[in-house]
């Protein structure tokens, strides 16, 4: 049995994800390798104070919002940055490599093994096969600052990624 974040995949079973995550760090240790990766996306920022919601696109960047009975919503532009940790790592090889990023984890039916392929230009091209895939529990959400035109770290901000709970 192959395991891919929570999914268990068996002998008999395939299963292929690709993602457009930019791994900007590797760490190999004996047969783990962790995956240091970020992906920027627009996703929701609930408000439940008035004040702080009329503020909020002045200091973030917004694409959209509106107030909604006791609460405001913003699609405010994140960055979640996290680590992916793959156990069982053989068949390491390493090539230089300029392009799009990519990380795509692939299971072949009657495969044992995941393959794992990364495209990145802080990387470059690797591939190996391992057992496990798994999140850590780390992670880190910025959010992209008007003013200092980048992204600031905001996780103490946003407990469990979408309620906003500071104040501006």
């Amino acid at each position: 049995m192959s395991k891919i974040f929570d999914k268990t995949v068996g002998l008999f079973s395939s299963h292929k994800d690709e993602n457009k995550y930019s791994v900007y760090k590797l760490t190999k240790s004996n047969d783990i390798v962790i995956l240091h990766y970020f992906t920027d996306d627009w996703s929701s920022s609930w408000i439940e104070d008035k004040e702080t919601f009329e503020k909020f696109p002045q200091k973030y960047k917004v694409m959209s919002g509106g107030w909604y009975g006791d609460k405001g919503r913003w699609r405010s532009l994140k960055r979640i940055v996290r680590e992916i940790k793959c156990e069982g790592v053989k068949e390491f090889t390493e090539q230089s490599y300029s392009g799009e990023n990519s990380l795509t984890f692939n299971k072949k039916i009657l495969a044992s093994n995941i393959e794992v392929t990364v495209l990145s230009e802080k990387v470059g091209a690797i591939r190996f096969k391992c057992d496990t895939v798994s999140f850590t529990e780390h992670y880190q959400l910025l959010a992209f600052d008007n003013e200092l035109d980048k992204f600031v770290d905001a996780t103490h901000l946003f407990p469990g990624g979408l309620t906003f709970i500071g104040k501006l």
